[in-house]
């Protein structure tokens, strides 16, 4: 079960915070003197420097602008008028999309 923190022991670590020293080199003495997690009092003080407005701000992401893409219509083949054949289609059936000839 998680205990909150005392006010003795955020003392502690606003006291280190303030400071400027490395949270990361003094988290495990103060862990150990608390006994607690390190990764729980190594949470807390950087949760603290953020409260207190000691943490640098961060760069937000600049989001580049999408491109417009341009529709590109295929220009239809010229269509010759006629063709002929050098035989004769015993049947021809004309579907949607194709012809068919049989010979």
């Amino acid at each position: 079960m998680r205990k909150p923190f005392t006010n003795q022991e955020k003392k502690m670590m606003i006291d280190i915070v303030n400071s400027g020293k490395s949270i990361k080199s003094h988290a495990p003495s103060l862990a150990k003197a608390m006994e607690r997690p390190l990764s729980s009092v190594t949470f807390k003080m950087y949760a603290l420097r953020r409260s207190l407005g000691l943490a640098p701000e961060r760069k937000k992401r600049t989001v580049k602008p999408r491109r417009v893409a341009e529709i590109i219509t295929p220009q239809q083949p010229q269509q010759q008028p006629s063709f002929s054949f050098n035989f004769n289609p015993t049947r021809t059936e004309v579907h949607k999309d194709h012809v068919r000839l049989y010979f």
